[in-house]
């Protein structure tokens, strides 16, 4: 904002300067009002402390972009070394949980209804994604769950992520 002021109150001052010049050089003193002449040297002394000034604005913005940038750049490349190490541990963990299947002996339908639970879907998600009844769904969960001797999808979840989690106090 105090940008576009600067912008606009020097475009108006520079303005009036160049119709006072171009009046002086065609010899049109009578075109330019006495306070304009009376007050040239003002007008030419605001100008150039203007020019100053706005420089320092600009000179003043492009160290603080240019801080805000150095910033930008740490803080991505940070997010990409967590992200890398994030991608590590994820594909550790559905290693895990793929190892963990095959020991349970899970069909391929179980397992992938397993890694849909793991996702977080309900089952009326699950069931439409894979085009089957709500009905049907509950039954392969429960299915699993004889499987693995767990009595719901909280303690199911709870096998892979706990060992993720702080340790409570």
């Amino acid at each position: 904002m105090k940008h576009v002021f600067f912008a606009v109150f020097f475009s108006i001052v520079i303005g009036i300067w160049m119709f006072e010049e171009v009046c002086e050089f065609y010899h049109w003193q009578s075109f330019v009002p006495d306070f304009i002449s009376r007050y040239n040297f003002y007008l030419e002394f605001f100008i150039g402390s203007f020019c100053i000034s706005y420089n320092y604005f600009i000179v003043q913005n492009f160290f603080k972009t240019n801080s805000q940038l150095q910033t930008v750049e740490q803080l991505a490349l940070s997010l990409k070394v967590n992200n890398q190490s994030l991608r590590q541990s994820e594909n550790s963990l559905w290693k895990k949980i793929e190892t963990q299947f095959k020991e349970w002996n899970f069909t391929d339908k179980e397992k992938h209804i397993g890694e849909l639970i793991l996702r977080g879907l309900s089952n009326k998600q699950i069931a439409g994604y894979t085009n089957k009844s709500v009905r049907t769904v509950e039954n392969q969960i429960q299915i699993l769950f004889s499987k693995t001797g767990f009595a719901s999808r909280n303690e199911f979840m709870a096998y892979f992520f706990l060992p993720f989690l702080p340790e409570e106090d």
